[in-house]
């Protein structure tokens, strides 16, 4: 579905990671994959999801949480977003950061299933 660049203060300085954003049976979920060359397969961490637009909009500071608050839990650490519109909810999930402030890029690229 795209990928999401994300910076953190580690105990080296400033770090860029990128996550994967994944399609799911939610709005998406953020993970990880790299290869595991000790193990010989394909890892994958899963570093959350978002269940929908109301879910996105808290966690971007567009709708107040439980506590009548409104935080933008991406503020400090994100860098960019980059989507791909084949699939119908990255145009949604665009609007929403873009609404919040934050850069996203929008690209086409069709996607094949293996049945």
């Amino acid at each position: 579905m795209g990928e999401l660049v994300i910076k953190m203060l580690t105990a080296e300085g400033k770090k860029t990671y990128t996550r994967n954003i994944y399609a799911a049976n939610c709005l998406f979920a953020i993970i990880s994959e790299w290869y595991d060359s000790a193990e010989a397969k394909e890892m994958y961490c899963v570093h959350g999801f978002i269940d929908d637009t109301d879910h996105l909009k808290r966690c971007l500071g567009l709708k107040k949480d439980s506590d009548g608050e409104k935080f933008d839990m991406y503020a400090d650490c994100f860098v960019s977003m980059r989507l791909n519109t084949f699939f119908k909810e990255s145009v949604t999930i665009a609007k929403l950061f873009a609404r919040a402030g934050h850069e996203v890029t929008l690209y086409y690229e069709e996607i094949q299933y293996d049945e």
